[in-house]
């Protein structure tokens, strides 16, 4: 079953429920980052859905995410891992 944009974009929204993003000091509105950067992110699943190859590199662009994430944590923190 191929999901909408707008499921996509909901479904990250509940996701962050259990991981909760901190807001509070951003001068940003969550709903208008979440659009933007959920059709962005729709557009590339679009493209590489296409692709041969589409899910694996759909698979390696999460991977490389959530590896960015982890570092800009550990500097935010000092490099104080767990």
């Amino acid at each position: 079953m191929k999901l909408t944009q707008e499921q996509i974009i909901e479904l990250a929204k509940e996701v962050e429920v259990s991981d909760e993003i901190d807001w509070d000091d951003l001068p940003l509105d969550k709903d208008r980052i979440y659009q933007i950067i959920g059709s962005q992110t729709y557009e590339l699943y679009e493209e590489y859905s296409k692709s041969e190859n589409g899910e694996a590199i759909l698979i390696a662009t999460v991977i490389k995410l959530l590896i960015e994430n982890f570092v800009l944590n550990l500097h935010v923190r000092g490099n104080n891992v767990i």
